[in-house]
C-alpha cells in the first residue's frame, strides 16, 4: 500500500460587490459575495475540488457564523470560484466578514482561509422643520442636518458638509446661496428661503458626504431609510396684501364711501403696527356689512365675500 502526502494549499478571499468589483468597504443596501483563490505548490498543479464559505455579522468572525455554504465549486482553472450563489444584502451599517474553506484534493490537503473583513457605511439627511405657514414676503429658515456611520455609530456629520437645498414646485427663491455647510459637531447649518406670493413651495435637500472612504449621496423624499420627507411651505397672504384687496372690492359698493373709509381707517393702524385698534375696527367693519346687507344695499352675495375677507384679514392679525 502506498501512502500519498498531501501537499499544502492556500486559501485566500476577496469580497466582491454586484458589480464584481473587489470591495473592502460599501454602503447600506449593497450585494457581496465571496471570491476565493485557492492556490498550490510552485511547479505543480493548480488545485481542483471545491469550497465552503462562511458569512458572519462581525469583523473578525468571531463566534458562530450567521451562515454557511453547502458546497461550491469546482474550482476553475486557475483554481477561483466566484461564489455569486452565496451572496448577502447589506441593510445596516457595521462590519461582516467571509471565511473560505478548501476541501482538498487528491493533491491538495484541505486549508482555511483568514477572516476578509468587510466595513459597512450609511449617512443620512434630514430638513426641518417639515412644514410651515409664513405670510408672504417673510424669510423661512430650514435646518438641514446630515448623520453619518462608519460603522461604529451614527453621529453627526463632521464640520464643513455640504448641503445644497432646491426647490422642487412651488414660488419663492432661496435668500443669498442655496448652500450651506454643516457647523462644529452638530450636523446641522441652516437654508433660507422667501416667497412675495401666496402659494405652497416644496423644499429639497441633499448631500455628497465622504464615509469610510466611500462618498455617499442622500437626498430628503427618497427612499432611503433615515432621510427625511421634503419639507412644504405654506405662503399666506399678508395683512397689507388682504386689506388691499378688500380696498378694491368695497369701494363704490354700498351707499357714501363707509365700508371704503372703514378698510382705509384699518390700514393706517396696521401701518401703524397697532393691531388692537386694527382688529376693533374690523369687527366695526363686520358690523357695517352686515347692517347694510340688512337693509339691502348690498347683495347677500357681496355681503358673504367682505366678510370672508375681513375674517381673513382677523386670523392674519390675530384678532
Amino acid at each position: 500500500m502506498t501512502l500519498v502526502q498531501q501537499l499544502a494549499s492556500s486559501t485566500a478571499t476577496t469580497i466582491h460587490n454586484a458589480a464584481h468589483a473587489a470591495v473592502t468597504a460599501v454602503e447600506v443596501g449593497s450585494t457581496v459575495h465571496d471570491f476565493v483563490t485557492v492556490t498550490g505548490q510552485p511547479a505543480k498543479p493548480v488545485p481542483t475540488g471545491s469550497v465552503t464559505v462562511d458569512w458572519f455579522l462581525n469583523g473578525t468572525c468571531a463566534g458562530t457564523a450567521a451562515a454557511s455554504s453547502s458546497t461550491l465549486g469546482p474550482l476553475d482553472a486557475s483554481g477561483r470560484l466566484d461564489a455569486t450563489g452565496f451572496a448577502f444584502t447589506v441593510n445596516s451599517a457595521g462590519q461582516r466578514g467571509f471565511i473560505a474553506h478548501y476541501l482538498g484534493d487528491a493533491t491538495y490537503a484541505a486549508s482555511d482561509g483568514s477572516c476578509e473583513t468587510l466595513t459597512v457605511v450609511d449617512a443620512n439627511i434630514q430638513l426641518t422643520p417639515p412644514t410651515g405657514t409664513n405670510p408672504a414676503g417673510t424669510d423661512h429658515v430650514l435646518t438641514c442636518h446630515v448623520n453619518v456611520n462608519d460603522s461604529t455609530g451614527s453621529v453627526s456629520a463632521p464640520a464643513g458638509t455640504a448641503c445644497t437645498g432646491s426647490i422642487q414646485n412651488g414660488p419663492g427663491s432661496f435668500v443669498g446661496s442655496n448652500q450651506c455647510t454643516t457647523v462644529g459637531t452638530t450636523g446641522d447649518c441652516q437654508l433660507t428661503i422667501t416667497s412675495s406670493v401666496t402659494g405652497t413651495t416644496t423644499i429639497s435637500a441633499s448631500t455628497d458626504v465622504v464615509v469610510g472612504g466611500l462618498t455617499l449621496r442622500r437626498q430628503t423624499g427618497d427612499i432611503h431609510a433615515g432621510d427625511s420627507a421634503n419639507a412644504t411651505k405654506d405662503w399666506t397672504p399678508t395683512t397689507t396684501t388682504q386689506l388691499a384687496a378688500l380696498l378694491t372690492a368695497v369701494t363704490g359698493v354700498g351707499p357714501g364711501t363707509s365700508l371704503a373709509d372703514k378698510v382705509t381707517q384699518i390700514q393706517a393702524y396696521v401701518a401703524a403696527n397697532d393691531p388692537s385698534n386694527a382688529c376693533k375696527a374690523l369687527n366695526d367693519f363686520l358690523n357695517q356689512v352686515k347692517a347694510q346687507a340688512g337693509k339691502k344695499q348690498i347683495t347677500s352675495a357681496q355681503a358673504a365675500s367682505f366678510t370672508a375677507q375681513a375674517q381673513a384679514v382677523k386670523t392674519t392679525l390675530g384678532c
